[in-house]
Parts: C-alpha cells; sequence; structure tokens
C-alpha cells in the first residue's frame, strides 16, 4: 500500500531554455533534470534508490506546485540560476535523497559542492579533495550518474588538460552551463 508520501510528486520550473523538473518523495528531493531535457525513463526509482545512478523518474502526469519551503526555495534558486544569476547551492540545506550513497559518493558531492561558481577543478582535483587521490575515473562515473546537475555541479569538472570532458546531458548542454558562469569552454562558442 502506498501512501502520499511515498507518492513521486514532479515539479516544474521555469527557464529560458524551457521548463526544468524536480522529483520529490516524502520530503526529499530524489532527481534534478535539466530544463528542455525531456528524457524519459520506464520506471521511477523506488524509495532508497541510489541518486548517482544517472536514471531520471518518468515524468508523467501534470506537474505538481511547489508545496513546501524547501520546494519554493529550491525552484526560486534554479530559475534565477538559469537566467545567469550567480546561486549558490547548500548540500546541507537541500533535502537530498542520500539514502543509496556510498560514503565514496558523499564524500564526491560535499567535495563538488564546494567547488565555487564558475570555477572548474579536474578529476584528479575532486578526487583528492574527496579523500581519494587515486581515484579519478571513480569521481568520473559519479559525476557521470549525478541525478542533481547544477545542484551538485558536475558541470564544473573538467579534464586535467582543461578540455571539457563528458556530460551526461550532452556537450551541448556542459557548455551552456559553462557559458552561464561565464567560464571558458574549448572549442565550443
Amino acid at each position: 500500500m502506498s501512501t502520499n508520501s511515498d507518492r513521486l510528486r514532479r515539479i516544474t520550473y521555469r527557464s529560458p531554455y524551457g521548463p526544468g523538473t524536480l522529483f520529490w518523495r516524502g520530503g526529499l528531493l530524489v532527481a534534478h533534470e535539466l530544463p528542455g531535457a525531456g528524457t524519459e525513463i520506464a520506471q521511477a526509482p523506488s524509495p532508497g534508490h541510489a541518486p548517482f545512478s544517472a536514471q531520471v523518474p518518468s515524468p508523467t502526469g501534470t506537474s505538481d506546485i511547489p508545496r513546501t519551503p524547501d520546494e519554493k526555495k529550491l525552484v526560486r534558486q534554479l530559475e534565477k540560476y538559469f537566467i545567469g544569476k550567480k546561486t549558490l547551492f547548500d548540500l546541507a540545506a537541500i533535502p537530498l535523497d542520500r539514502s543509496g550513497w556510498t560514503r565514496f559518493q558523499a564524500s564526491v558531492a560535499v567535495a563538488l559542492a564546494a567547488v565555487p561558481y564558475a570555477t572548474t577543478v579536474s578529476y584528479i582535483e575532486l578526487a583528492e579533495a574527496a579523500g581519494h587521490p587515486w581515484a579519478s575515473r571513480a569521481v568520473g562515473n559519479c559525476m557521470a550518474a549525478n541525478q542533481y546537475p547544477v545542484i551538485i555541479p558536475c558541470h564544473r569538472v573538467v579534464r586535467s588538460d582543461g578540455t571539457p570532458g563528458r556530460f551526461s546531458s550532452g556537450p551541448e548542454w556542459k557548455a551552456r552551463l559553462h557559458k552561464l558562469e561565464g567560464l571558458p569552454f574549448p572549442g565550443m562558442d
């Protein structure tokens, strides 16, 4: 039997790139889908699902309106961010579903959240900051499966040579996010 707190809530916000989507369950943010992404995955994650799984819930049904102070604040922050205003996301204040995180994933998320707006860090530097200096490849895998793009700013992670590297939402999105923050993006205008 499902309770109201088990129900996946889909909240959209506005941006110049189309609507973005936040997925909430039981007062916790379980995923963030970038504006205009339109990614459809057949099955929503169950409670306790690892947020670093790269599985975004299916955007079925209509969008709920933000109800809680946490939902309203995050919607305002994301709308501000996507019009190019400096926005800081405090992971300690955002109720992320961390139930499936390993200690490694948590350390990477915390280290990445500390990377300042309009700044990049290499995979190696991020691994060192997270306390795992030999785990740059694992850090890359963590970034590829980030359920909270922008909130956990995986777009700020670049290769050691300064080139952008991969991004789960594609190079166009990484370039767009870099441009929003005033960061260089070699090879793309």
